[in-house]
C-alpha cells in the first residue's frame, strides 16, 4: 500500500514530551495505515554545561540514557500499531540541523512528523523553535518530504473527539 500513497518511511522526531507523544502516536497510525517504516529520532543537544570536562560528559551520559528511554517508549508503543520502529540518536548543537541532516542523507523518508512544539516550549509562540526551523529548513533546501505538525490535544477533551481523530483512540 506505501506504494500507492507515496508514504515510504515516515520520521518522527521525540523528546518525551507531550507534543511529541502526540506526533509519535500520529506517525505511528499513519505508518500503520500506509504499510510504511517508521524511524523515530532523539536529538541529543551537545553544549558545555559546566567549566570541567567531568561535569559536561557525566551531563551528556544523562541525556543519552533519557534518548536511549523516550526511543525505547517508542518503540515499544510501535508494538500496540503493529509498526516497527527504528531508534536513532543524533547529537548536535542545532536540533533542527540535525533532523534536516538526517532526513538528507535518507531519501526514502517521505513524511517528517513533529509535535507543534516539544520542551522548549514558551506560551507565546504557536509552534516550537525546532519544528519551525525544521519546515523553515526543508523549504530552503527543496527536500522533497511531508512535514505534518501534530497538535497536542488532551485524549478525553472535546477537541480530541471533534479534531484529533487517531489520537484520541
Amino acid at each position: 500500500m506505501s506504494g500507492e500513497t507515496g508514504v515510504k518511511k515516515v520520521l518522527v522526531a521525540v523528546d518525551g514530551s507531550e507534543p511529541s507523544q502526540s506526533a509519535l502516536k500520529y506517525a505511528l497510525y499513519l505508518a500503520s495505515r500506509f504499510g510504511a517504516e517508521l524511524v523515530a529520532v532523539y536529538v541529543v543537544e551537545e553544549e558545555k554545561v559546566g567549566y570541567w570536562r567531568f561535569i559536561d560528559e557525566h551531563f551528556k551520559k544523562e541525556l543519552l540514557a533519557k534518548a536511549r528511554q523516550v526511543l525505547e517508549a517508542a518503540q515499544e508503543a510501535g508494538r500496540d500499531y503493529q509498526v516497527t520502529v527504528h531508534r536513532q540518536i543524533l547529537q548536535g548543537t542545532q536540533p533542527y540541523v540535525e533532523i534536516v541532516r538526517y532526513v538528507e542523507q535518507n531519501p526514502e523518508i517521505t513524511t517528517v512528523v513533529m509535535g507543534e512544539h516539544g520542551m522548549g516550549f514558551t506560551d507565546r509562540h504557536l509552534l516550537g523553535s525546532t519544528t519551525e526551523r525544521v519546515i523553515r529548513l526543508i523549504a530552503k533546501e527543496r527536500i522533497p518530504v511531508a512535514v505534518t505538525v501534530v497538535p497536542h490535544v488532551e485524549p478525553d477533551s472535546e477537541s480530541c473527539r471533534i479534531f484529533a481523530g487517531p489520537l484520541c483512540s
